[in-house]
Formats: C-alpha cells, structure tokens, sequence
C-alpha cells in the first residue's frame, strides 16, 4: 500500500492550512494514495520517513536569510523518497512552499478561479523535491478594484499563495463601491440587480479577512478617505454629497476664494493642511482605525484623489508634500505612545509627486513609501532608462499641474523622493487597471509587466502592490502570472516563464496559442494611429488570422481532457468571437461611417452581455466595455483621467459651468 507521512509542526492556523492543501492535492492527483498526518510540538530529526511541514528554530539555518522573517519570504523544500522538510521564513512562507512542492509533482493554477487548478493523475510512487529559494521583493500584492463578487476576491486571495504572492489590498473603510458595481451590474443591463448593502459588505469584507489570515497573507487596508471619513462623510467611494456641516467648511482647502467640497466629492477633497486641527482629526482617526484593526499590517494613509485642489488659503504656503509629512510625523509619534504596530503606508502621487523641502521623516521604519505613477505610459518599460541618471520633472506650480506621462519624468519625481527618505518602498502600478484594453490578446502588456518587475531592484523599490481589475484573466492569466513570477524571481527569464504558463494552461498546443495571440498584440496599434485605409488593411488581414487558428481552436475544444485546460480553450473561443466584433467595430469606425459604426458596436457590446455568464469569472465588463467603447468611438492613445474612468465630471467642463 502507498502511504506518506506528513509531520505538521505545532498549531499555526496557516501551517495546517498547508498540510491541509497538501493532502488535497496529493489525494487528487492519487486517490490511492494513503496520506497520515501527524501532529508534533517541535521538530524531531529522530523521527525518520515523514515529511516534515512548518516552522521551527532547528530548521531556521536551511532557510535562505531574509531582512525580516515577517514580511518577507524564502522557501525551502527537501524531499528524498518521501521523506524531508518542507519549510520557509514564516507560516506564509510554509504555504508558498507547500504549493510549489506541488508544483514539481505537475499541479498548476492557470487562473485565479475555481476552473483554474490544472491537477494531473497519476499513481504516486516517490515524491522527491528540492527548492530553496528567498523571494526577490517583500511587496507582492494585488489591491481590489473593478466590479467585484465575493467569490471573485476571495478566488484571487485563494490563488496568490498559489503564484507565491504575499499580500491583499481592500481600499476604503469600505469597499462598498467595488462590490455595489457588481451586484447592481450597471455594465450589464441583462441581468436584474441584486443589490447589496454596505451591511452586507462588511460582513463579506470580515469573510474575506478570514480568508486572508488563514493564509498569513499580509493585509493592506484603507488609502483614500481620510479627507472623508473624519468629516462624517463615507468614505467608500466617489459618492456626491450635496450638503454638510457648516461647521466643517473651515476645514475644506480654499480654492477660488471659497472653501467646499471640490466637486461635491469629499473623497475628492482636499482638506487645509496647515491647521493643527485638521491634522489631529486625521490622525486620531487613523490610530483609532489602527486600535479597531489590528490584523492590519499596512495601513495607507493617503490625501485627496484628485489634484489641482491644493488649499491657497493665507496659512497653505508650503509644499503639499510638506504639511503631509508634517501630519505623518505627527501620526508616527501618536502611534508609538499608544503601542500601535502597523506601518504607515504613504503615497506619491499628483501634487505628492513633488518631494518636501523642509520636513522630514524622523521614524523612518514605521513608514513606507508608495510611488503611483498613474499617468505614466504603460507600453514602455523602466528597463528602458539608465537608473544612474537623474531625471528632471517639471517644476512645481499650485494647482497648475499636468500628469506626467513620460517615464523619465515619472522616475524624477521618484528619485527627489528617495533623496529625502531611505526606508522601504514599493510602486502601486496600474498595467491591468486601464491599459489592458488597447491590448486584447494581453501579450504586450504582459511583456512590459514582466519587464517592469525585474525592473524594479534597479529603481530602489521593493516590490509592487498591482491597483488592477481582479477579474483580469481573458483571454489568459499570463500577465498576473509573470507579475508573480518576476516579483519572486526578479531573475526570472521570459520565455522560459511564458512557455511554461502556455503548456499549462492550453497543454501541447500552448505554442500555437502564444503565437497566435502574439501576432494579434503585435499587429493592433496602441499609441499611434496609422492611416485609415492602413488600419482597414490590418484589421482585415488579422480577422482572417483569427480564422486560420480556428483548426486549432476546434480541434482542442474537442480533445483537451483536464477541465481547467478545456475551459481555458472555451475562454480562447469567446474572445475569438468578441475581438472579431472589436476588429468589425474598429473597421467601421475607420470607415468613417458613423451609423455603421454604432451598429458594429453595439453588436460587440450585446455579445459581451448575453455571453457574461461564460466568463464573469476572468472578465470584467465594468471597465472593459467603457474602454473598449472609447477605442471603438474616439481613439485616444493619451493617459485615461481618473475622473473620466470614475465618471467625475470633466475639469474642462466643470470650470465652465462654474463660470457660468
């Protein structure tokens, strides 16, 4: 009879996850294997012929060193015969650990969904493993974004142990805007709304928190909404509110000589920085937030998300970034007497781009810097620029500000940055947020993701928090995969990486399936626009690109085996049917004919809707159809505003309408 032993060391709730995962796996792949599990205290070298799963001091010299056994990650796995240690830094890491072991024996996780778990059959004689290996940056971590359902977060927290990711970002006190789009599906009007209360998604949200540390994966929480929240507003999302408090406008910035919300948005607004009393109604309410939280680890404390609302009252006359530094100071000392362990997570972004003169971070190991290039341009890479430079940026001018789209000037901003603070650091990057839909086949997107990663060590950064769509898999997960890949493995090589992940999921054919998708990411223009009747030429010549690969299409649809390759063949299939709707709307619109393009449109969108139930699982139709509507009306290949994507009324329009 087949029998392993699994040795799991102590009762870390994380370390009998893995052991639990494990004799999952291990069962689905042999279900004639007989797997016991032993509970001890400690490690025992005595005890022979187990496999040995946890933490434990004895086994600390085998672990790749790493700066701190908290945050970060390293693995190490020794199996001969069925028998040795799989272990890590931490109970995390132990999990990230279990998951590869698996990885060696054939088990892959394609996509983070439930029809993502590629797991081969086969009778299990001998497991040998070794893998040792400490992850190239601490911060690997994905933030909620989108329209959301509960099992789409609680999939994708379930997968980034899996692609050995460390951390899970919920923006807002609340969350509620996220799941509201979803269970009102205001980009689907095919399907009834369900509704969703900020009731319920607090209680979704402490589900997921579960989730969360159940995996000992680390918890980043709030951003945006400290303008709001102190205020009494909600702060979970871009909500409008008409009225307020006449007491509060004194705290409100004074633009134009009048103080308000900007645009009736208080997520929006930004508040007089200068005053003692706003900075402590921010700050206490962040240390109570941090006493109310303790399973949060980074807690981001962040401005307005908007720019050019800087407050011109008489008392504002230093930099933003100044009074915000001041205020985080003021935060760090409140923090330390009240015994508060979360590290402060503070961001550079619109008028924070610009670095303080005159304040500085004295406490610096409580903070950690978030550089969130949003406007940046996202088919060029970093690995393009020469870090032994120094960039320019423009200078800086109250509420006078462009975004900066070159990435030269995004990383000079950066760099004045790193001049006045040393700790650690991390960028918050928006490649699957926006950008994704000027590259249906994901393969460009995917190279620059990828190269950014392995980019980031020479950028003094430590990593990235990924502000993306969660259901961002179609018609491949090859992009959040290589993020994950180069993220534990800033060495890792490309093709190798991207070879691997097309034979997992699409098995022998996987090489058809990169070329053909390669080809249509090649060919689709994403910055400039040619000629008409060239664009016409191309659109036509990759329609029928997309015909000559229906053999392979049909022919896999047909044989593949394992579900989660079938259904990734399915998930080729549905986008054969929209990107030849996309190619029949961009002609049109080439075209020129105006009614004949509203029709192709319309016919790409109906089909997106009514076919949604196939692939809400790795489609987004919040942002997608929003997207995919501006390059099938007006193409712009200049930076997405966030007010546009947000529906925040347009600056150019507001300031007319105030005018008048």
């Amino acid at each position: 009879m087949k029998r392993i032993t699994l040795a799991r060391i102590g009762y870390d709730k994380t370390v009998c996850f893995a052991v639990d995962e494990l004799v999952k796996y291990l069962k689905a792949i042999d279900i004639e294997l007989m797997i016991d599990v032993r509970l001890y205290d400690r490690y025992d070298a005595a005890v022979r012929d187990v496999i040995w799963v946890g933490v434990d001091d004895a086994l600390v010299p085998l672990v790749p060193p790493v700066r701190d056994a908290y945050f970060d990650d390293a693995i190490h796995i020794d199996v001969t015969n069925s028998a040795g240690v799989i272990t890590g830094a931490n109970a995390r890491s132990v999990l990230i650990a279990a998951y590869r072991f698996l990885k060696t024996l054939g088990v892959a996780w394609v996509r983070p969904t439930d029809d993502g778990e590629v797991i081969p059959q086969y009778s299990v004689l001998r497991l040998d493993a070794h893998v040792s290996e400490a992850a190239s940056y601490r911060h690997r971590a994905v933030c909620i974004e989108g329209a959301v359902g509960y099992e789409h977060v609680r999939q994708l927290i379930d997968w980034l142990p899996k692609a050995g990711m460390s951390g899970y970002f919920f923006q807002f006190k609340r969350p509620f805007t996220f799941f509201n789009r979803y269970y009102q599906h205001v980009c689907n009007e095919l399907i009834d709304e369900e509704g969703v209360s900020r009731e319920d998604v607090d209680a979704l949200v402490r589900s997921l928190y579960e989730e969360i540390g159940k995996r000992g994966l680390l918890l980043h929480a709030m951003g945006h909404g400290w303008t709001a929240e102190p205020l009494g507003f909600y702060s979970d999302g871009w909500n409008v509110e008409e009225d307020f408090p006449e007491e509060m406008r004194g705290l409100l910035a004074e633009l134009n000589g009048k103080r308000d919300l900007y645009r009736k948005i208080p997520l929006i607004t930004n508040l007089c920085y200068s005053q003692g009393r706003v900075r402590d109604l921010l700050t206490d309410a962040v240390v109570k937030y941090c006493k109310e939280n303790p399973e949060v680890d980074y807690l981001h404390f962040w401005l307005s998300d908007a720019y050019n609302n800087v407050c011109t009252c008489e008392g504002c006359t230093d930099l933003l970034a100044d009074y915000y530094v001041k205020m985080l100071r003021e935060l760090d000392a409140k923090m330390s007497a009240a015994g508060l362990h979360q590290k402060i997570v503070f961001l550079i972004y619109y008028e924070l781009l610009w670095a303080p003169l005159k304040e500085r971070l004295e406490n610096e190991d409580r903070f950690v810097l978030m550089f969130a290039p949003i406007s940046r341009n996202y088919f060029k890479d970093y690995a393009t620029l020469d870090f032994t430079k120094s960039y320019e940026h423009a200078p800086y001018v109250k509420n006078k500000m462009e975004l900066p789209r070159d990435l030269e000037e995004n990383v000079g901003f950066l760099q004045d940055w790193q001049k006045v603070f040393h700790g650690n650091s991390f960028v918050f990057d928006y490649h699957l947020m926006f950008w994704q839909t000027r590259d249906l086949a994901f393969m460009d997107v995917a190279r620059v993701l990828f190269s950014d990663m392995k980019t980031l060590d020479a950028m003094g950064l430590d990593g990235m928090v990924s502000c993306q769509l969660n259901r961002c898999a179609f018609p491949t997960n090859l992009p959040m995969q290589l993020m994950a890949d180069a993220l534990w493995n800033k060495d890792a090589d490309f093709d190798v990486c991207t070879s691997r992940y097309f034979r997992e999921a699409y098995g022998e054919d996987g090489g058809a399936v990169f070329a053909y998708l390669d080809t249509i990411s090649r060919r689709l223009e994403k910055e400039e626009e040619p000629p008409a009747a060239e664009r016409i030429t191309t659109y036509r010549e990759l329609a029928r690109h997309v015909y000559e690969f229906d053999r392979v299409l049909g022919a896999n649809l047909k044989k593949a085996h394992l579900p989660a390759v079938k259904k990734s063949w399915e998930y080729l299939a549905h986008f054969r049917e929209i990107f030849l709707r996309y190619l029949d709307a961009l002609t049109a619109r080439a075209e020129g004919v105006e009614e004949n393009r509203a029709a192709k449109t319309e016919a790409l969108f109906a089909y997106v809707r009514e076919n949604s139930v196939h692939y809400h699982k790795v489609l987004d139709l919040w942002l997608a159809l929003f997207l995919m509507d501006r390059n099938c009306y007006d193409y712009n290949g200049k930076v997405l505003r966030t007010a546009e994507v947000l529906a925040i009324p347009d600056e150019d329009a507001a300031e007319a309408a105030e005018k008048n």
